[in-house]
């Protein structure tokens, strides 16, 4: 049996999402227990995230609807009005998300599960940190047997705070990255500093567009849309890194450092990164194997289509 996690995802908005989903569902050397959203329309992401894992056969892996807005009361940046576009995505096929259990709930029966077992459950979060610094906050003691939280945050140019970068996903919720980064929980945050050399393409879109299959399909249109969203034909898999990075933590180099995260206006969204050591909980992807994690990445990517290219299209 795989590492045991549970993926918290903004899925719809970059497409890196979904990718790493598929990753997440569709690799042995995982156990995913759990899907649970964050930002703004939770609803519509729960049910992206829901018609994802059907295309897999993951119909018994349960999604939870999580926070729309940051735990301060603001409503999160990062909504672009082109989610959900390019599939189809309807009630009596994926349910009424309004039914679906909440983000806690997920949270709490995936650690069921774990101690069950005998095992730790690993949550990664590639989104707003609002779900994972809810459940610290208000499970302290199911907190204490997690495993760690694998991030994609934040972005490492180096120690000190003339370094300090502005990141979405921390700047979406940056009360929540500070509960998480500075909650002694064994974190490893993957940023932009390496993701930015992930880069999915046009050629490898296109290969994904010649399969057969659903899954195939509505991943071809979902990335087609967010090509033209940015004007671009690559798109870095800032999130399919960070959740490979659990059962193959060599594919990047880490360095152990002591972050204090930023929550004024005006560095909204930056960590300042002191140097750590052997003690640190925070570690810190300083460099990637991008042709390595290509290689993997599309090999996962079309294994997955393989197994569902005769899923009928409707």
């Amino acid at each position: 049996m795989g590492i045991p996690i549970l993926l918290d995802t903004d899925i719809g908005t970059d497409i890196d999402d979904v990718y790493a989903l598929i990753l997440a569902a569709a690799s042995p050397e995982l156990d995913l227990l759990g899907v649970t959203v964050v930002n703004h329309n939770v609803y519509l992401r729960a049910k992206l995230a829901r018609l994802i894992l059907n295309h897999l056969g993951g119909h018994s892996i349960p999604v939870g609807v999580g926070f729309n807005r940051a735990l301060d009361g603001k409503m999160h940046p990062g909504w672009g009005g082109h989610e959900g576009c390019g599939v189809e995505l309807h009630d009596s096929e994926l349910g009424d998300p309004a039914q679906y259990p909440t983000a806690d709930e997920v949270i709490g029966q995936a650690m069921q599960s774990c101690l069950e077992r005998g095992a730790r459950l690993t949550m990664v979060t590639i989104g707003a940190m609002s779900n994972a610094a809810a459940f610290l906050a208000y499970q302290p003691e199911r907190a204490k047997l997690l495993a760690g939280i694998t991030a994609m945050a934040s972005s490492f140019r180096g120690i000190g705070a003339d370094n300090a970068e502005k990141e979405h996903n921390i700047a979406c919720d940056a009360l929540a990255a500070k509960w998480v980064f500075e909650s002694g929980v064994p974190l490893r945050v993957v940023g932009l500093n390496v993701t930015q050399f992930t880069a999915w393409t046009a050629d490898d879109l296109e290969t994904v567009c010649r399969s057969g299959g659903r899954l195939a399909r509505d991943l071809c249109e979902l990335h087609r849309v967010w090509f033209q969203r940015v004007g671009s034909d690559r798109s870095p898999m800032h999130d399919g890194l960070a959740v490979a990075t659990v059962f193959k933590p060599d594919l990047v180099a880490w360095e152990p450092v002591n972050p204090s995260v930023f929550t004024d206006d005006e560095r909204r969204g930056m960590i300042e990164y002191r140097a750590g050591d052997k003690g640190s909980a925070c570690h810190i992807a300083t460099a990637v194997d991008a042709v390595k994690f290509h290689e993997l990445l599309r090999g996962r990517i079309e294994k997955a289509i393989r197994k569902t290219e005769r899923s009928p299209l409707s």
